[in-house]
């Protein structure tokens, strides 16, 4: 709800669309964006959006908690001050969600660098925002602001691993569950 009604302000405000249409526009993109479902009502996804902070990181940071799922949202809600008192199952989500998303935007970041297609003369701050959405997004995500086509072939690997791993248990997000990826891991 929160991010429903922050993106109609910035809908409206930013990019001058009526209201009507901004409130419509936000309420769409944030239910889509915690439920995973990728859709958008734009044809380029947020591809117009690209270099936006005020519209990439509320949306990639709403995807990123709706694929750890309702029981750690549940959990966290109860006792997000206490770390030490949350369940193996949150602790491997919340940590394994979080290494994931920092390699997917490291590894991103790395791979794209220099590629006109997706990174490439872009500004800096605006390579750095779009390696942050697309090491988040491809976890279950799949909102873009860049053209996926353009990217690398060790990209598109790493891409398909994180999409095989995917979200927390008991989330909107796709994949094999980060729970189970953590413990396959241990065990091999």
């Amino acid at each position: 709800g929160i991010t429903a009604i922050y993106l109609m302000f910035r809908y409206q405000g930013g990019y001058g669309e009526s209201w009507a249409e901004a409130a419509w526009h936000g309420l769409f993109d944030a239910v889509m964006a915690f439920n995973n479902a990728g859709f958008s009502l734009n044809s380029d996804s947020l591809g117009r959006y690209a270099g936006d902070f005020l519209v990439i990181v509320p949306l990639t940071t709403v995807v990123f908690f709706g694929a750890i799922g309702f029981p750690v949202l549940a959990e966290l809600y109860s006792h997000w001050r206490k770390p030490s008192t949350w369940s193996i199952h949150t602790r491997l989500t919340v940590f394994g969600s979080l290494g994931l998303a920092i390699v997917g935007t490291t590894a991103f970041l790395v791979m794209e660098w220099t590629n006109a297609g997706t990174l490439g003369g872009q500004p800096i701050g605006t390579r750095v925002l779009t390696a942050f959405e697309a090491g988040v997004m491809p976890r279950s995500g799949g909102l873009a602001s860049f053209d996926w086509t353009q990217i690398t072939g060790e990209t598109q690997n790493l891409t398909s691993i994180l999409m095989f791993i995917g979200g927390g248990s008991a989330s909107t997000a796709g994949g094999i569950k980060v729970t189970t990826f953590l413990l396959l891991a241990f065990v091999i």
